[in-house]
Parts: C-alpha cells; sequence; structure tokens
C-alpha cells in the first residue's frame, strides 16, 4: 500500500494505492473525507482512479466503546 496524500479532517484529501507483489500491477483510489468526529464516525466518498471503475462510493464508519472494546459499524 501506497499513500501519496492523507489530511483525515473535513474536506481533507486522500489518495492511495495498492500493489499485488506477484504482477506489479497497482490500483490506486482517492476521495475527500464529509465528516470526521474523533472516537464517534467517519464519514468520506471514494473514487476509482481507473476508468473502468466510474462513480463515487460513500462510506459511513461508525465507533462504540463496549466493554470489550470498540464496536465498528461500516
Amino acid at each position: 500500500m501506497q499513500i501519496e496524500q492523507f489530511e483525515p479532517v473535513v474536506n481533507g484529501q486522500y489518495k492511495i494505492a495498492f500493489c499485488n507483489l506477484s504482477t506489479g500491477k497497482c490500483h490506486g483510489f482517492h476521495g475527500q473525507y464529509l465528516e470526521v468526529i474523533p472516537e464517534q464516525r467517519l464519514r468520506y466518498q471514494d473514487e476509482f482512479d481507473s476508468p473502468d471503475l466510474p462513480g463515487l462510493i460513500q462510506v459511513t464508519i461508525e465507533f462504540k466503546a463496549v466493554s470489550v472494546g470498540t464496536e465498528v459499524w461500516i
């Protein structure tokens, strides 16, 4: 994994690439953080760099403290 940009704040941008070690092919994606509430919620949108994978993906991750650690909802 190669992280080229990472700004985890509202309207912050990120750009990441994953590379297959066997083939050397890389797949990148980028996006923007839409909501950042520490220890509660992270909402962002992704877009793949490849024109073969068009469209935006919106993801919400919620965190909740529980007796044995953290519950995570995606």
